[in-house]
């Protein structure tokens, strides 16, 4: 198996963002914890300071068919 433990990493329709928070941690990936409902972003923010990640960690809210991401 290859597992990808460095880079870039989206969950997309992240809810709460528990399982990307989890993949940050278990790995060095820069996670994007996406959702397009303001007050799941606003948990993933709590959950996020909580667990001392700001610097690999970050909530965006926004809608699936336009990332605001380069490709």
């Amino acid at each position: 198996r290859t597992w990808v433990l460095e880079g870039n990493a989206l969950d997309i329709g992240t809810g709460g963002g528990y399982l990307g928070i989890e993949v940050a941690k278990a790995s060095n990936l820069r996670v994007t914890l996406f959702d397009n409902v303001k007050e799941q972003i606003e948990i993933c923010n709590r959950n996020i300071r909580q667990v001392k990640m700001e610097d690999r960690i970050e909530a965006v809210l926004g809608d699936v068919h336009k990332l605001p991401f380069e490709n």
